[in-house]
């Protein structure tokens, strides 16, 4: 049970990128939609194909800066996020974060409508490490992605997590119920929090599991590079464990 639990708490940082694909299918639904009602000259839809294939290229062809661990501090200067966590935590190797995200993919698909391929080169497992002590279970996650021009300059921070919110707390449902639990309860808030300086909007969730035990989630996003996203998600069955990491963090320039 308690490694299903793992796995959950892992997972849910996959949230903020479901929702990303979300918003983009949703964008190409209503241009299909402008498009069948607009009328268009051939030249015109030339220039808008060669366009769509000339971003395409660009999206898929970003290269992203692997954070770099050393002990127990993590730092990625693409992202600008670093953490030196205490030495009950324990970073995976880039080789065990792939073989976790193949183990997942079928944990995601059970519980999402979304089908999304954990093992692509689009979705970018820069660190994940886990702290598991008694009855206390902790993990940290961070990914990064190109989600695409169009929810990267419409929607801020703020409205990517608030679009994510129902999203997050049906996963989690879904999730922990398929872990066995009968009653599970999700509330979510979206507000802000201060990192060594600066404001970064975030996703604090709590999920009661048959009215008797809490597990706490928290994501922070942030928009960095040219056009890219990092999703930061610390869980734990401790709320002070949520706290000690979140105070963990700092800038990195």
């Amino acid at each position: 049970m308690k490694r299903k639990i793992s796995c959950i708490l892992i997972l849910s940082a996959l949230i903020i990128s479901l929702t990303g694909c979300a918003l983009s299918e949703k964008k190409v639904e209503e241009n299909k939609a402008d498009t069948t009602t607009a009328e268009t000259t051939v030249a015109e839809t030339t220039e808008t194909t060669e366009t769509t294939e000339i971003t395409e290229m660009t999206e898929a062809t970003v290269v992203f800066e692997k954070g770099v661990v050393e002990g127990n501090t993590y730092e990625n200067k693409m992202i600008g996020i670093g953490c030196t966590l205490n030495e009950e935590w324990f970073f995976y190797t880039e080789e065990e974060m792939s073989e976790k995200a193949e183990e997942r993919k079928d944990i995601v698909a059970s519980a999402s409508n979304n089908t999304v391929d954990l093992t692509s080169g689009d979705l970018h497992k820069d660190m994940m490490a886990e702290h598991i002590e008694g009855a206390f279970i902790g993990s940290i996650n961070i990914l990064a992605e190109k989600p695409g021009s169009f929810v990267y300059t419409v929607y801020d921070e703020k409205q990517i997590l608030e679009a994510s919110q129902t999203q997050v707390e049906e996963l989690l449902v879904n999730m922990y119920k398929n872990a066995g639990f009968e009653k599970v309860v999700v509330s979510s808030e979206v507000s802000t929090i201060n990192i060594d300086g600066e404001e970064f909007c975030s996703l604090s969730t709590t999920t009661n599991l048959n009215d008797s035990i809490d597990f706490y989630q928290f994501q922070i996003i942030k928009k960095f590079g040219d056009g890219c996203l990092a999703t930061i998600t610390i869980s734990s069955s401790d709320k002070d464990i949520i706290k000690e990491v979140i105070d963990s963090f700092y800038i990195v320039k």
